[in-house]
């Protein structure tokens, strides 16, 4: 069995283990295998941080994965994630902004709503549109 066959079935081992290190370190060995940027699981790395808390590497990893995502729903739901992981590190305004750009712009209509309850749930009122 060839070697990128092998990544997602010890991620999958690690994610229903809770096995943080183990995920992390195989994400990282599996980007770093992976000649092309694009195809690399930027995004997979970048949820795994998110989930866990671990909220800077969250950020730059999904700054590195939106530089090549391409699905628009993809994109969308990792700046929601982003901006949870910017209010979780204390950079309100960064959050607020993702929020904000999501709210108006996402496609998805559940995305777009789900950025609309958080920004009032910051502002604990309507946000002006």
């Amino acid at each position: 069995e060839n070697r990128d066959a092998i990544y997602p079935k010890l991620i999958d081992a690690y994610q229903r283990q809770g096995d943080l290190p183990n995920l992390i370190e195989t994400y990282q060995k599996w980007i770093a295998e992976i000649p092309r940027q694009a195809e690399r699981p930027y995004m997979e790395l970048a949820n795994s941080y998110h989930q866990h808390k671990q909220h800077t590497e969250a950020i730059q990893y999904y700054d590195l994965a939106l530089k090549f995502e391409t699905d628009r729903k993809e994109i969308d739901w990792a700046l929601l994630r982003m901006a949870d992981s910017y209010q979780a590190t204390g950079e309100q305004q960064q959050g607020e902004e993702l929020l904000r750009r999501v709210s108006r712009e996402a496609k998805d209509p559940i995305i777009r709503q789900i950025a609309l309850e958080k920004r009032r749930g910051i502002k604990g009122e309507q946000p002006a549109e």
